[in-house]
């Protein structure tokens, strides 16, 4: 019998994001898009069987993020405005291989292959802005 222990510590991103919005008298509709690197601080697995001591095995974990939204401000005041939108983010990380680390049975994770993993998120929000 195998037990593996993941300790995740972070995920982190570093991109750029451009706004394009279409000023007109009272509304604002506007088109949001962004791009970025990703990844995950200190992926480590922890392999112990009842026989050997723990033995930690390192992986790297990156990819990237998209992020995007559509939206509307109603100008109530020059200096308030109220609005929503609905966004989409997806992010895609890939983890490379740890020949050294066993797997943990037919199902569970297997470190000793690479892997990739998507994650989307569809939402909706709305907005209270205060312009000074």
């Amino acid at each position: 019998v195998r037990d593996a222990t993941v300790v995740v510590l972070g995920l982190g991103s570093i991109g750029g994001e451009a706004t394009l919005r279409f000023p007109i008298p009272v509304v604002e509709p506007y088109v949001r898009a962004g791009f970025s690197y990703a990844w995950q601080g200190n992926a480590s697995y922890s392999i112990t069987t009842p026989t050997a001591p723990p033995v930690v095995h390192n992986t790297t974990v990156y990819g990237w993020a998209f992020n995007s939204a559509v939206g509307i401000d109603i100008y109530v005041a020059n200096w308030f405005t109220i609005g929503g939108g609905i966004g989409f983010d997806l992010l895609n990380m890939s983890r490379k291989s740890d020949p050294s680390a066993p797997c943990m049975g037919v199902t569970d994770i297997c470190p000793s292959q690479a892997g990739d993993a998507v994650g989307y998120n569809l939402r909706g929000y709305g907005q209270i802005t205060f312009r000074f």
